[in-house]
């Protein structure tokens, strides 16, 4: 998990391959670079390489052999996910709440549990397929990965419908 961090907006991303991150184009709107925070080790710099405003999803490139990252760090599995999913647990990741320390790092992201209510098929000028889930989610955490209940990820937080940081909604 990251913290992708723009001039206007903070937000959420995941590794889907060494050098590659997904997270929403929302995010980094229409900036060539952002710098992507980790929870131990320094921030670093990535190029925009891709995004897809239809499907609000950008792709953000990294040299990983120039970029110090936790050992542990591995690509994020993807799962699968349908109506037969109905109230199954779903675990949103992100940093909404996230604040900077003093060496420029996050801490660890933040995880949400809730269930999942329903996948919805908005077409294809709506964003397609979406999830809706009861698990509580803020803004910064778009980007951030929606995993199942076997760690895969079967979609990303793009929108939330109530606000719930600070305890209001």
């Amino acid at each position: 998990m990251f913290l992708i961090d723009t001039p206007r907006r903070k937000g959420s991303g995941w590794l889907i391959e060494p050098g590659l991150i997904l997270t929403n184009q929302h995010v980094v709107a229409d900036y060539p670079r952002v710098t992507v925070r980790q929870s131990v080790d320094p921030p670093f710099t990535a190029e925009i390489v891709a995004t897809d405003s239809l499907r609000d999803i950008a792709l953000l490139q990294f040299n990983p052999a120039q970029v110090q990252l936790p050992p542990q760090t591995e690509p994020l599995p993807l799962g699968q996910i349908s109506n037969d999913n109905i109230a199954q647990a779903l675990m949103a990741l992100g940093y909404s709440g996230a604040r900077l320390n003093g060496n420029g790092t996050v801490g660890p992201a933040a995880a949400n549990i809730g269930v999942l209510s329903q996948v919805a098929d908005f077409g294809p000028g709506n964003f397609g397929r979406n999830l809706v889930m009861d698990t509580p989610v803020d803004p910064g955490d778009s980007g951030g990965p929606v995993l199942n209940a076997n760690g895969g990820v079967v979609g990303m937080t793009r929108a939330v419908a109530e606000q719930t940081v600070g305890g209001q909604r």
